[in-house]
């Protein structure tokens, strides 16, 4: 059976590297798949360009490689284009945008009114919606796949959608969700000054756009509700409590580069709550928590104190970490996840995992190896 992909977003920069490698690493190639992948629509911002009969590796290429004007178009262009001339495969959008409210309206249309499937690394749908709309998304395993929504794709939440499925309830989760604050607690530790590493860190791609984005919580806090989502605790991002990891004021910058000019009255600040830290054989780490008060779920994300050798605070630059408690899995032995959470081959690869998993009749080649 084929795989129809339609990637929205392919121009930007995971959905350029998700379709090179579905050329490079054979995807599209019926001799090392059984299933193979074929790409059949590209959309950025501005631009749409379809085929039924899958677009040419050149043509991909091309349009991944493209900039956008400022023109947009609706989302519904594209179920229209498709609804007229449809493939002969089955169908899934890829969604590596960061939209918001058009594209959480789209997953609902997709889900509830067509036979496709979407694969998400886009976590502002699954954030917008309430509760009982998330568990409506994502109970069609095989038609919506979300994993790359939190720690770049790593198995968090295929490991929290199994403890469901085997009745081993979650009872705790401590994590470090945010390469970007990785990145910076790390340098702190070092005993950089707190601007330097901000700066670095934008140049490298590690924040968004904005760094005011990463050092909110906002990502983090979301990351943390998908995961409370996924193991059935019925809670919105209302019910998220975030401290911020610098003060509020300085967040209130929209200008970017005001923002980042302003940066170095924070140095002094961080230099010696780090020095105080090291000096009681702790670390500084940005921690998403998801605990109980008896039978009250509380989800919290901000700056915490974590000893050196802790799980947390073994942490280097922009590995994420998540350990959780459950039934079975108790603080004693807990459930651990660590991945690098920042790079954009690991991203565009975790996507092509989660295409996969739609594949209802999948087979492996084991010829298809080293």
């Amino acid at each position: 059976m084929i795989q129809d992909v339609f990637i929205i977003g392919a121009n930007g920069n995971v959905g350029s590297k998700l379709v090179r490698q579905i050329f490079e690493k054979g995807d599209t190639d019926p001799d090392l798949h059984e299933n193979p992948t074929r790409v059949v629509g590209l959309s950025s911002i501005s631009s749409i360009i379809y085929d039924p009969h899958g677009l040419s590796k050149k043509r991909c290429y091309e349009f991944s490689n493209s900039r956008d004007n400022e023109s947009r178009y609706a989302l519904n262009d594209l179920l229209e284009i498709v609804r007229k001339n449809p493939s002969d495969g089955k169908l899934t959008f890829v969604d590596v945008t960061t939209s918001r409210e058009p594209m959480r309206d789209f997953h609902l249309q997709v889900i509830h009114k067509t036979p496709y499937g979407i694969v998400t690394s886009n976590k502002n749908p699954i954030t917008m919606v309430d509760s009982e709309s998330f568990r409506d998304l994502v109970k069609h395993t095989k038609r919506y796949g979300f994993r790359c929504s939190v720690m770049a794709g790593a198995n968090a939440i295929d490991e929290i959608k199994d403890f469901m499925d085997l009745g081993d309830h979650v009872r705790r989760i401590r994590g470090c969700f945010s390469g970007t604050l990785g990145y910076i607690c790390s340098g702190l530790q070092l005993g950089r000054p707190f601007s330097g590493i901000v700066k670095e860190a934008k140049e490298r791609g590690y924040t968004e756009p904005h760094p005011a984005e990463d050092l909110s919580g906002i990502d983090a806090a979301k990351k943390i509700l998908i995961l409370a989502r996924t193991a059935g605790i019925p809670v919105d991002m209302g019910d998220v409590l975030i401290t911020p990891f610098i003060e509020e004021e300085f967040l209130k910058e929209r200008d970017v580069e005001k923002f980042m000019t302003r940066l170095p009255e924070l140095d002094e600040r961080f230099l010696r709550e780090t020095n105080a830290l090291e000096a009681r054989g702790e670390v500084l780490r940005y921690v998403a928590q998801l605990s109980y008060d008896g039978k009250k779920p509380l989800l919290t994300v901000g700056p915490s104190r974590e000893l050196k050798d802790s799980q947390l605070g073994i942490l280097n630059k922009t590995a994420n970490k998540i350990v959780i408690h459950t039934d079975i899995y108790t603080s004693e032995n807990p459930c651990i996840i660590e991945a690098p959470g920042a790079g954009l081959e690991l991203t565009a690869q975790n996507v092509r995992r989660d295409l996969l998993q739609q594949i209802r009749e999948r087979t492996i080649n084991y010829s298809n190896g080293s």
